[in-house]
Formats: C-alpha cells, structure tokens, sequence
C-alpha cells in the first residue's frame, strides 16, 4: 500500500501523512507502537496493584488473549511483521514497539520470584515468552486447532488460561525439575 492509499483511507492528504510521519516506514513503526499501547495500560496497572503473581499472570493471559482478538487485524498485521522481519528490522521492532511491554511482562515473573511466589530457577524472560508465545499461536491457529482431536479448549478461553497457567506454574512433569533429564 503506497502512502498516498493510506491517505486516501485516512481521509488526509499524503503530505499531511508526511509532515507528521516523514516516511511509510516511521508510519509503520507508529502503528506497531500503537498496537501495544493497549498491553502496556493493562501492564503497567497490573504492576501497581502488588499482590499474588498467579492471579497477575492469569489476568495478563486473559487480557492479552482478549486484546489480540478485538483488533485481529491489527494482531495480524504486528505478528506478520515480527515473523517475517530481518535481524535489522527485528532489531528496531524490539526497540522501538515491544521493549517496554515484554520489560513488563517479565518483570511480572521477576516479581513473583523475589516474593517467594515463583520457582526461583526459571529465567523470568523465558517465561514471559512461553505465556505470550501460547497465545499468539492459539490466536493465529485458531481455526486449525479447533479441528484438532482434543483441542476443544481453543474455544474455551477461561480453561485455556487455566490449563496455560497451571502448564506455566507446575510444568507437566511429575516430580521432576528443571535442568534435569533421565538417563537412557
């Protein structure tokens, strides 16, 4: 899409767009930033009511679920640009639009460590990826999933965030921790 389309779709002129963004690339950075202004209002109240970790990270699941899906397109739109971008561009995305949120996701877990709440062992960083990598994929392979056997939870979001939670809280082994593998 050229400038002068998104102008046209914006209702304003092209050198408005111009004036105010000096390339389609800052434009299109402005959009991505925009994208994660929604996370980072429920973040950053999330980060000022200190309390249970679990219950943080159950409300972060829920509402980031929910904020992929009231605005698909524009999830859509921020996930391609994350897979399909180059070491350069991956570099400026992380800078310029998710730094702050991911600081703050992690910072979640972090807390939960230092409070007792949280196995001290697992890398916070790690943690946050895993929780927003599982609803990233449940979001962009909804409608294969819920053909899957067994996969009927892509269409139960509360027991998905229960299940995510428990996966993310207890792991899925017994009795076992991590780092710590069996000999054949």
């Amino acid at each position: 899409m050229s400038i002068r389309d998104i102008a046209r779709q914006a209702g304003a002129s092209k050198a408005n767009v111009f004036h105010h963004f000096n390339s389609k690339d800052k434009l299109y950075l402005a959009v991505m930033r925009d994208a994660c202004r929604r996370s980072e209002a429920v973040l950053t109240n999330m980060l000022s009511e200190h309390g249970d970790a679990t219950a943080r990270i159950a409300e972060y699941i829920r509402q980031h679920l929910k904020l992929l899906y009231e605005d698909a397109e524009r999830s859509k739109l921020v996930l391609r640009e994350i897979l399909q971008s180059n070491p350069r561009r991956g570099q400026e995305l992380a800078e310029r639009a998710f730094k702050d949120d991911f600081e703050m996701v992690t910072r979640i877990f972090s807390e939960g460590q230092q409070e007792g709440q949280l196995a001290p062992h697992i890398d916070p960083a790690l943690a946050a990826f895993v929780m927003l990598a599982a609803n990233v994929m449940l979001f962009q392979a909804q409608h294969v999933l819920r053909h899957l056997p067994g996969a009927s939870f892509v269409d139960e979001p509360e027991r998905y965030r229960e299940m995510l939670l428990d996966i993310l809280l207890n792991g899925i082994s017994k009795g076992r921790s991590a780092g710590t593998t069996e000999s054949a």
